[in-house]
């Protein structure tokens, strides 16, 4: 049985930017309970390990007690099988975004009819935001502020030194 009022946001947010961050924000205004989880796939390699996103994303939601962080390395619609969630959430910056996300939407249709899927944009503002460029900006050691939201820049700059020591 799911449960309309329980959201799941997915993503890979390697690393969660401010755009991921302004739609969790979002969501948790209209779902009682939103789970923001990174799902990773172990066959890509990517900026930060599971347990280091994990870690932006408790940082970033700290203070936001109806959303709870995880990381996954399963199936979208198994997971949200599993907390009983009625509604994934993904967040669209382009037409493109919408394209790929909607094949994911009708595999999770498949897998799991009873959830919905709800595609919601990002704002004008904040579109340009990618975790591409958060990665960019990590790996010049450029500032992150504005690009990632506050509550995660002090884990990614302890990240980013460790990854990109000074020379």
């Amino acid at each position: 049985m799911t449960d309309k009022k329980i959201a799941l946001l997915t993503g890979s947010f390697d690393p969660l930017t401010s755009g991921h961050y302004d739609i969790a924000i979002r969501c948790s205004q209209l779902f009682d309970t939103v789970y923001v989880v990174s799902f990773y796939n172990s066959e890509k390699k990517g900026m930060f390990t599971p347990e280091e996103r994990l870690s932006i994303l408790r940082g970033a939601f700290a203070s936001h007690p109806n959303i709870k962080t995880d990381v996954s390395d399963g199936m979208v619609a198994e997971y949200a099988a599993k907390i009983n969630a009625g509604v994934i959430v993904k967040g669209l910056r382009t037409t493109a975004d919408f394209e790929y996300e909607y094949n994911l939407g009708e595999i999770s249709r498949r897998l799991s009819p009873e959830v919905e899927t709800l595609f919601m944009p990002s704002k004008a503002e904040l579109a340009y935001i990618s975790s591409s460029y958060v990665r960019e900006l990590i790996k010049y050691k450029r500032p992150l502020e504005g690009a990632v939201p506050d509550g995660a820049l002090e884990v990614l700059y302890t990240l980013r030194d460790k990854k990109f020591p000074q020379k």
